[in-house]
């Protein structure tokens, strides 16, 4: 597994564990008032924490794959449904850098690239390869312009 991926899956797991507890300690205040309500809800967010904590989060990065070669882009990704997609350089029109602070505290980011025909969204890359990203985009761009 890449450093981006290890560091994406462990900002996932923050988030997926951050939001797990404000759903128990709502849980555990419902469990006073309406006891079926609060256990219900504990129950399914716990639920939740198991399957996408243990297994879908870890399966979708032990499966992520980005790589900037000499004139394309490869990413393959997926769970259940596995998507390999190629993208020429010349194809993007522009990158755009999405970095919340957590991810920004790891060195990470996700890249949204404009192409003709829509967007591909590159969920988890390093820093340093969106800015690699960033600068091929314009290069293409001042190419064919």
């Amino acid at each position: 597994m890449r450093p981006s991926a290890k560091k994406g899956l462990l900002v996932w797991q923050i988030r997926l564990v951050s939001a797990a507890f404000v759903l128990l300690l709502f849980s555990l205040e419902l469990l006073r008032e309406i006891p079926l309500y609060g256990a219900v809800l504990g129950g399914l967010t716990l639920l939740v924490l198991a399957v996408f904590g243990l297994f879908y989060f870890p399966a979708y990065y032990k499966r992520y794959h980005f790589e900037l070669r000499g004139d394309t882009i490869l990413l393959r990704s997926g769970v259940l449904v596995r998507r390999v997609t190629v993208l020429p350089y010349e194809r993007m029109i522009m990158v755009t850098k999405i970095e919340t602070p957590l991810m920004a505290a790891f060195g990470i980011c996700s890249a949204v690239v404009t192409l003709p025909g829509g967007r591909l969204l590159i969920s988890t890359l390093l820093t340093s390869e969106a800015d690699r990203l960033t600068s091929l985009a314009g290069e293409a761009r001042h190419e064919t312009v």
